[in-house]
């Protein structure tokens, strides 16, 4: 694709420093851009890196340095415009249009026109499909699945019955959403299963990764909130509330009933613990265990998770002990001295 800088100036917005009619046909990073591409420099202190580049056009903060001789657009947060022009350049590797032959589809079913649908896709009754999505090879839609307005659906996606999805929802491959929840009843050394009769809900722009595990509630929803994203093996347990745009990081799990808040940062490797509540814009540190309520905006780390500070200052002491281990055995052996 070819763009001038004046043209992403005006769709971007930023002021353009340079010259404005400067071709650009690519994009990369700061360190490898070649002449002709857009890159972005995300701080002030990557000046040097900057005056070395042979890019065609820098993405920077409105504060960055004047620097001679290079085409810069200076926006309020570089990173984001940066990712939003890579937009333009992103190649989609799924079914580009139609139903391919081998796709099996239930006469029972509601499908936008403009539907991109690939081989070996299983569509079963009662599922309406809006316009523009794309499902690749190999999904499994089952039976009264809502799919919004342009969703990418992966390769091998398994949406089971009665999930809900927004607008714009991206699932990775492998991803299963509404299987059953991990629910049993003991019975002196037997397991009962507990039947999972609720749905699963995802709201618009939200964005899972491969390999992703939500389960369908027992009763009423388990619900992920708009604009949230999910790491690659996260699995989301029945009747979690996950609101919205929330972050969780890969080989993270949620147990069930626990209710994310607004905003909520969690580490890889984390877990949370069922009937938990973590408070909005929280910030949970990677391969915590979250055993109990994290207020909103705290942050917590450790097994089990508390305030960082009072962690810090924990593992502080744990460093000193081996001499204070010294210091008490040299007074005890002194206290036994005779007078």
């Amino acid at each position: 694709m070819s763009i001038t800088a004046r043209e992403v100036q005006e769709k971007f917005g930023g002021e353009l420093i340079g010259d404005h009619e400067t071709i650009l046909t690519g994009i990369n990073s700061l360190d490898h851009a070649k002449a002709g591409e857009i890159t972005f420099a995300e701080k002030n202190k990557h000046q040097d890196q900057v005056a070395a580049s042979v890019a065609g056009l820098v993405i920077v903060g409105e504060d960055f340095p004047e620097t001679k001789n290079k085409n810069l657009l200076k926006v309020k947060n570089p990173k984001v415009v940066f990712a939003q022009i890579m937009v333009l350049y992103q190649e989609d590797d799924g079914p580009a249009e139609g139903v391919h032959k081998s796709a099996v589809i239930d006469p029972d079913t509601e499908i936008a026109n403009d539907v991109a649908i690939a081989e070996c896709v299983v569509i079963r009754a009662g599922v309406k499909v809006g316009k523009g999505c794309r499902i690749d090879s190999g999904c499994h839609i089952g039976v009264n699945v809502t799919i919004g307005e342009d969703c990418r659906i992966g390769p091998n996606v398994t949406l089971q019955a009665r999930c809900t999805l927004g607008n714009r929802v991206i699932i990775h491959a492998g991803t299963v959403v509404g299987a059953d929840g991990f629910g049993y009843a003991r019975d002196g050394e037997n397991q009962v299963k507990i039947p999972q009769l609720g749905s699963i809900v995802i709201e618009d722009d939200v964005e899972m990764g491969s390999n992703v595990c939500i389960d369908r509630a027992t009763f009423g929803v388990t619900r992920i909130g708009r604009g949230t994203k999910l790491d690659n093996l996260v699995q989301i347990a029945h009747n979690v509330d996950l609101g919205e745009h929330i972050a969780i990081s890969a080989q993270s799990g949620v147990a069930g009933s626990a209710i994310i808040k607004k905003g909520v940062l969690v580490g890889g490797n984390s877990a949370i613990s069922d009937h938990v509540t973590v408070g909005e814009a929280a910030i949970i540190a990677g391969a915590s265990g979250v055993a109990r309520d994290v207020e909103a905006g705290d942050m917590v780390w450790g097994i089990p998770a508390h305030n960082i500070k009072q962690v810090m200052k924990e593992q502080a002491c744990v460093g000193r002990l081996p001499g204070m281990m010294k210091d008490l055995r040299t007074l005890i052996k002194n206290s036994k001295k005779p007078d």
